[in-house]
C-alpha cells in the first residue's frame, strides 16, 4: 500500500509539472506593468524589448486597460485636464501657485469645482483651507487664460455670462454677441447709440450695477446683486477702480472668475485687451446671436494694422517728436524710439481734454493785474494717458502736448499767453503750468527747428485744436481774453502778436501764442470714447488724416466708420448716426 500511495503522489507531481511546462507559466500583463512602474530600473521598457518579449512568450498587447475601466486612472486624467486647486496641487512645477495681491486684484478664480460626492453640494462654498485656496476648477471641461496681471484665471469651456463696466463692457459686447453682458455701468446702460447698436444683442437686459462709467466701485447693494447673479466672469480694466480690493477678494472667494484687461492707454494695450477678452469668451457661435470671440479678436488686430498702415502711407510716415514712439506707456517702459519711417512735414494740433471751471488764472506785472479769467483749458501732458497722440502721429499730425514729457504723465493748464516776463498764478485748482516759462503748449516748432509758430499763424502748420466735447469748445469760444486773437501790436521797441495792458501806470505788451484764426474740432465719440482709449480709437487715425492731415476725405472717413460698426458691432449705421459720431459729444 505504501508503495502504491508513493507512486500515486509522484504521478500527481509529475502531471502538475507537465501542465506548467505546457502553459509556459506566463506572467500576467497587468502584474508585469505594475512591476515596471514600481521597479523601472529592472525592466527594459523600450519598444524593441517589448516586441522581443512578446515574440518569445507569445503574449498579446500588454498595454494597461482603458482609463474608463480604472477609476484611479480616470481621476489622474482629470487632474491633467484641469490643474489642481491652489494649495492642493500634486505637482507644483506643472501648476505653480500664485499669491493674491490685495492692492490690485485676486490672482486666480474660476468655475465652482464639481462635487466630489454625488450627494454633496459645494456651490458657493469656500474650499477647505480658507479663501486663499481658491483657484482653477477641477472640472475636466475647464480651461485657463492669462490676464493682463499675469495671473492664471480658470474658466468654463464657454463663457456665456459676464459683468463689466465702461469700455471693458464694450469689448465684451463686441466679442460675445447676444446675451453675454449681464451687468454693466450707467454710461453703457443709458447710451442711446449703444442701446441702438446692441439692441439685437440684448444689451438692454444688462443690469446697471455702476454709476457713471464705472470708474468707482459699485455700492454694497449692487455688489450683493452681482454675487446673486453668479456670472461666469467679471472683467475690469487693470489699474482702474471698478472694484475695491475687498470686492475683488469676495469675487474670488465666491469662485467668480475675475479677468483683468490692460489699461487702454496705448494701441498695443488695446490689441492685448481684445485678445485676452477673445480668449476668455472663446467660441459662442453656436449660441443664438453669439460669435466666435477668438476669431473676431484676430480679425480686429488685422483690421487695425491694415488701417494704420494705409493712413501712415498716405501721410508719408509718422510725425513724431525727437523720434519718440508714442505707442508706449512711458511711465512703465521709459521713452522708446521709433525706428520706422518718419516725416518732417507734418502738422500740429493740441488736444484739450476738458475745461476746469473752478480754476482762476491771473497774470500780474509791476504790481498790476494784467490778465484775469475764470476757467482754464486742460491738456494731457505726454502721450501715455491715452493712445490719441499715437494715432495722430500715424496720420502725420503731432499733438503738441505729447512733447511735454519731462515729468510723469498728467494734466497741465493750457494757457496761450506768454508767461515768461510776468507772474502767472492759478487758484481754485490743482492744475499746474509748465515749469519752463519759455515753453508753451500753444507754441510749436517751425520748419527751421525754432519755437516760432503759434496757433492760427498764417501760412504755418498749427491751425487747429481738438477738444473732448462741444461744452469745452463753447468755453473756449466764450473766453474774453486768453483765447482771443489780437494780431500784432507794438509797445516801445517790441512788436509781436498780443495785446496791450496797463502795468502799474505803463503800457506792457502781453504776448499771445494765438496768431490768427484757428479751428476747434470736437473729437469724435461713438459707443465708446475715441480719445480715451477703446476699440473704436483706431478710427482716430483716419479722422485725423481727414480733419487735420488733409490726406483723407470726409467720405472715406464716413465709409470707414460704417465698415467698423458693421464688422465688429454687426450694425448698419444710418447717415444721422454717422454724423453724430463724427460731431462728438
Amino acid at each position: 500500500m505504501k508503495r502504491q500511495y508513493l507512486m500515486a503522489v509522484m504521478t500527481a507531481v509529475f502531471l502538475i509539472m507537465l501542465v506548467c511546462s505546457m502553459t509556459g507559466c506566463k506572467k500576467s500583463p497587468v502584474i508585469e506593468q505594475i512591476i515596471y512602474d514600481q521597479n523601472a530600473k529592472d525592466v527594459d521598457r523600450s519598444a524593441e524589448a517589448l516586441i522581443k518579449y512578446a515574440e518569445n512568450n507569445e503574449l498579446p498587447d500588454i498595454s494597461l486597460p482603458p482609463a474608463e475601466k480604472n477609476p484611479d486612472t480616470k481621476k489622474k486624467d482629470q487632474e491633467v485636464k484641469a490643474p489642481a486647486k491652489e494649495g492642493t496641487q500634486k505637482n507644483p512645477a506643472a501648476a505653480p501657485q500664485t499669491q493674491p495681491n490685495d492692492t490690485t486684484a485676486p490672482t486666480e478664480s474660476g468655475k465652482t469645482p464639481e462635487p466630489t460626492e454625488p450627494d454633496s453640494d459645494t456651490e458657493g462654498e469656500t474650499p477647505t483651507g480658507g479663501p486663499d485656496t481658491a483657484g482653477p476648477s477641477d472640472d475636466p471641461d475647464s480651461r485657463e487664460i492669462i490676464d493682463s496681471n499675469g495671473e492664471k484665471v480658470a474658466l468654463p469651456e464657454k463663457v456665456n455670462s459676464v459683468v463689466a463696466a465702461g469700455d471693458a463692457a464694450v469689448i465684451v459686447q463686441m466679442l460675445g454677441g447676444k446675451g453675454i453682458l449681464r451687468g454693466t455701468s450707467q454710461n453703457i446702460a443709458s447710451s442711446a447709440l449703444g442701446q441702438s447698436v446692441f439692441a439685437s444683442q440684448d444689451i438692454g437686459e444688462a443690469k446697471q450695477l455702476w454709476s457713471g462709467n464705472g470708474s468707482s466701485p459699485m455700492s454694497a447693494a449692487n455688489f450683493n446683486a452681482l454675487l446673486g447673479m453668479k456670472p461666469e466672469a467679471v472683467v475690469y480694466i487693470s489699474g482702474g477702480n471698478s472694484f475695491s480690493s475687498a470686492q475683488l477678494k469676495t469675487l474670488k472667494d465666491n469662485k467668480i472668475a475675475t479677468v483683468a484687461l490692460p489699461r487702454l492707454n496705448t494701441y498695443d494695450n488695446i490689441l492685448d485687451a481684445v485678445k485676452i477678452a477673445g480668449g476668455m469668451i472663446a467660441d459662442r457661435s453656436a449660441e443664438p446671436g453669439g460669435v466666435n470671440a477668438k476669431t473676431l479678436a484676430d480679425e480686429y488686430e488685422r483690421y487695425s494694422k491694415n488701417l494704420l498702415s494705409s493712413v501712415q502711407s498716405k501721410a508719408g510716415g509718422r510725425y513724431t517728436w525727437n523720434g519718440i514712439d508714442f505707442n508706449n506707456d512711458s511711465g512703465i517702459n521709459g521713452v522708446k524710439k521709433y525706428s520706422g519711417q518718419t516725416t518732417r512735414n507734418g502738422k500740429y494740433t493740441l488736444f484739450i481734454s476738458g475745461w476746469d471751471s473752478g480754476a482762476n488764472f491771473t497774470l500780474t506785472g509791476n504790481g498790476a493785474t494784467l490778465v484775469q479769467e475764470a476757467g482754464v483749458a486742460v491738456a494731457p501732458r505726454g502721450y501715455s494717458l491715452s493712445p490719441l497722440s499715437y494715432y495722430m502721429s500715424v496720420a502725420g499730425v503731432l499733438n503738441n502736448g505729447a512733447r511735454f514729457t519731462e515729468k510723469s504723465n498728467d494734466y497741465l493748464a493750457a494757457l496761450p499767453v506768454n508767461l515768461n516776463t510776468n507772474t502767472p498764478n492759478i487758484t481754485g485748482s490743482t492744475l499746474k503750468m509748465y515749469s519752463d516759462k519759455a515753453e508753451n503748449m500753444l507754441r510749436v516748432w517751425g520748419g527751421d527747428d525754432t519755437l516760432d509758430v503759434g496757433l492760427g499763424e498764417p501760412g504755418k502748420n498749427f491751425t487747429s485744436v481738438v477738444v473732448d466735447s462741444a461744452a469745452t469748445k463753447n468755453r473756449i469760444n466764450a473766453s474774453a481774453v486768453v483765447w482771443k486773437s489780437y494780431g500784432k501790436n507794438t509797445v516801445d521797441n517790441m512788436t509781436d502778436y498780443g495785446f496791450v495792458a496797463n502795468a502799474g501806470g505803463s503800457e506792457m505788451l502781453i504776448i499771445s501764442y494765438i496768431r490768427g484764426d484757428y479751428d476747434i474740432y470736437v473729437n469724435p465719440c461713438g459707443v465708446s470714447s475715441w480719445s480715451e482709449g477703446s476699440p473704436e480709437s483706431v478710427l482716430e487715425a483716419m479722422w485725423t488724416s481727414w480733419r487735420i492731415g488733409g490726406a483723407s476725405s470726409e467720405a472715406e472717413v464716413k465709409t470707414e466708420v460704417r465698415n467698423f460698426y458693421k464688422k465688429f458691432y454687426r450694425y448698419d449705421l444710418s447717415d444721422a448716426q454717422v454724423n453724430k459720431i463724427l460731431a462728438g459729444n
